[in-house]
């Protein structure tokens, strides 16, 4: 279940700063909602009834995804959905600084 998601200003995510999140203590579902909603990514949202739903994230707390779509915006609530997909890869979500700290010391395999 998705949950506990903090405001987005309550923390500043830029490498130099002090108060600087790295991956080890990083809040995984905060930092990958919000990067597919600042990017504009189109996600797919399956539901834990089997449904499947297909949009961008407009924006998100800690209780609730909205998506929209084409035609119209929908509230989610995270108590109801098994997945969140985006149709492009998510790279380098934390930072660049920070990809030998999570993609191990044998970055070469990763693509750039």
């Amino acid at each position: 279940m998705l949950n506990d998601h903090h405001n987005d200003h309550d923390f500043d995510y830029s490498f130099h700063s002090k108060d600087f999140r790295s991956f080890k203590n990083a809040n995984l579902q905060e930092i990958f909602l919000n990067n597919c909603r600042k990017n504009g990514d189109i996600v797919i949202i399956h539901m834990l009834a089997g449904k499947a739903r297909r949009g961008t994230i407009i924006g998100f707390d800690n209780q609730s995804i909205i998506l929209s779509d084409d035609n119209s915006q929908n509230l989610i609530y995270k108590s109801a959905i098994a997945s969140v997909v985006p149709e492009e890869e998510v790279r380098y979500i934390f930072g660049e600084p920070m990809r030998k700290e999570y993609c191990g010391a044998n970055t070469s395999a990763v693509h750039s």
